[in-house]
């Protein structure tokens, strides 16, 4: 697991491939070498207003945590650049962060983890966003053109390239977990 408290997110791609080489050397499969991703977020219902509810707490605590581990102060303009388009921080209204107003969750462990496989056995579910509970179906993502626009948002945001399969070979198994959310009601 990477966690992103700051800066862009591509620049932690040499450890991610560091990390992967050594893994490689000792004799473990692409599979075995999976890579998650933490990033701090706060989501509102508009950009403002998570902006303004975000931005007090975020820089106490990471002027906090700087004085512990020999950081300056954070600053408003700090916020703002970790805030944009190559920032670590995902803040903002439901239109700013999520893609095209739609939700993917995928399993880097494929479908061998229990959540995917009930998504599978059970659509519905619940989705904990601001302090609500969003009611949701899960759609089981299976097409090759709508998982590459899945990966390709993830890979520029983080600047990582993921595993993705080629046309003609089987889906790879992060692909096989991939999922949209879609509020109930829809």
């Amino acid at each position: 697991m990477v966690a992103i408290i700051g800066g862009d997110p591509r620049r932690f791609r040499p450890l991610v491939d560091l990390y992967r080489e050594a893994g490689r050397r000792a004799g473990h499969s692409s599979e075995q070498l999976r890579v998650g991703v933490h990033a701090l977020g706060y989501v509102a219902p508009s950009r403002k207003q998570a902006v303004d509810e975000f931005v007090p707490g975020y820089i106490e605590s990471l002027t906090k945590a700087g004085r512990e581990r020999g950081w300056g102060p954070v600053t408003r303009t700090h916020f703002d650049a970790e805030a944009g388009p190559h920032g670590a921080l995902i803040v903002g209204g439901p239109d700013e962060v999520i893609d095209k107003g739609r939700v993917h969750i995928r399993s880097g462990q494929g479908l061998s983890r229990d959540w995917p496989r009930n998504l599978l056995a059970n659509p519905r579910a619940v989705l904990h966003i601001n302090g609500r509970d969003i009611a949701v179906r899960a759609r089981h993502v299976s097409d090759r053109t709508e998982l590459r626009a899945s990966h390709d948002a993830l890979q520029q945001k983080y600047g990582w390239e993921l595993p993705a399969s080629q046309p003609g070979d089987a889906l790879t198994p992060p692909e096989q977990a991939t999922f949209e959310l879609i509020a109930a009601e829809q």
